[in-house]
């Protein structure tokens, strides 16, 4: 079940490290429009949403953000898992992620740290998964970029539904972040050049989550010294 808003919401101050998927637009902007996440109590239709993901980087996930919107429920809780691909569909549950209660006001995406011992690879594609707790309703909003696939299911991720979005909607906006890379080589290339600055600023000019380095709200100078401090550390 899709939900529909017209207001885009906007986010910043969140911390930005070893990011290894993020479909947020600039400045952790994501969309009105939302797929409903819901938990067993809740009186109607058990709706859980999964989307896929693949990483551009390889590690321990450490942090992951949602554009969760707690909607309805005296429970506002969330969990979020990582699976597996099976053919193109959600397979196996290869970590629980974590709990979060979902946003109820504002524009601020929900961000925790991620239970230890969740891996991904480069390249590889995964499903991030989540379900309500008790009766908690929400809408997962959705990335500015459309397109893609959605896994819904009715019985709390036993059997999933996949589907291609229309080229109107696009999937929840999901970000993952992982410890082991190295922050300065802005390209992603290896080695550090004269491209990892102006890949910063150009991702500074957009406001890009990633150029927030000092992870304290609003780009700054401050956060160009952090990156020029982070060039100079050099990547280990």
């Amino acid at each position: 079940m899709r939900v529909s808003a017209l207001l885009m919401f906007a986010a910043c101050g969140l911390a930005r490290a070893d990011v290894a998927y993020d479909n947020f637009g600039p400045g952790s902007t994501f969309s009105g429009n939302g797929f409903l996440v819901t938990g067993p109590g809740q009186p109607s239709t058990w709706w859980t949403h999964a989307f896929p993901i693949t990483p551009t980087l390889s590690g321990q996930i450490t942090t992951v953000t949602v554009a969760l919107h707690h909607l309805a429920g005296a429970t506002n809780n969330y969990t979020y898992e990582l699976r597996s691909d099976a053919g193109g569909s959600p397979g196996p549950v290869l970590a629980t992620l974590g709990q979060a209660a979902g946003f109820i006001g504002g524009s601020v995406p929900i961000q925790f740290a991620a239970n230890p011992g969740a891996t991904i690879t480069a390249g590889t594609q995964y499903w991030i998964y989540a379900r309500g707790e008790g009766d908690a309703t929400g809408t997962w909003r959705t990335s500015l970029t459309t397109g893609g696939f959605r896994a819904y299911s009715f019985n709390g991720g036993s059997t999933f539904t996949v589907t291609p979005l229309s080229p109107t909607d696009a999937q929840g906006a999901v970000r993952i972040e992982v410890a082991g890379s190295c922050y300065a080589d802005c390209d992603g290339v290896g080695g550090l050049t004269g491209n990892d600055f102006q890949c910063f600023l150009d991702k500074y000019v957009t406001g890009d989550a990633y150029a927030n380095c000092d992870g304290v709200g609003g780009l700054t100078g401050n956060d160009f010294q952090c990156f020029v401090n982070k060039y100079v550390a050099g990547c280990t």
